[in-house]
């Protein structure tokens, strides 16, 4: 949760640096944010919020967890083993005027996109 908010901060703040203020921003559940941007600027936006989101993955592990790309966790049972870091996946759906005829399809476009950027490593985005 605490994570969830600094994520959401991020976001903010990357449509500000953007945008030159903010945007419309909605957290839909879970980890799962919404961002409605101009085809110009999502990109870009894209770009800053990975970069502030590597800052603040890289300030929350230490140096060597950062350099393995894992930590060591323990579970219930006592077995220690790797967990990724954090990563951010970003899906971009480009929406032109009149392209759906239901907001709920755009977000179904959107989805497929950001799952898209979820099968690569790492922090990515997809647009389409």
């Amino acid at each position: 949760d605490e994570f969830i908010k600094i994520f959401a901060g991020l976001l903010r703040q990357a449509q500000i640096e953007v945008l030159g203020k903010p945007g419309a921003l909605f957290h839909i559940g879970s980890e799962d944010f919404i961002m409605f941007a101009s085809n110009e600027n999502a990109e870009q936006i894209a770009k800053r919020v990975i970069e502030l989101f590597d800052t603040a993955v890289s300030q929350r592990y230490d140096d060597d967890a950062v350099k393995r790309g894992y930590i060591w966790i323990v579970d219930k049972s006592g077995k220690e083993s790797k967990m990724p870091l954090m990563t951010v996946s970003i899906g971009i759906a480009i929406i032109e005027p009149s392209t759906y005829k239901h907001y709920s399809q755009a977000i179904e476009y959107a989805k497929e996109m950001w799952q898209i950027s979820k099968s690569n490593a790492g922090n990515t985005y997809a647009i389409g």
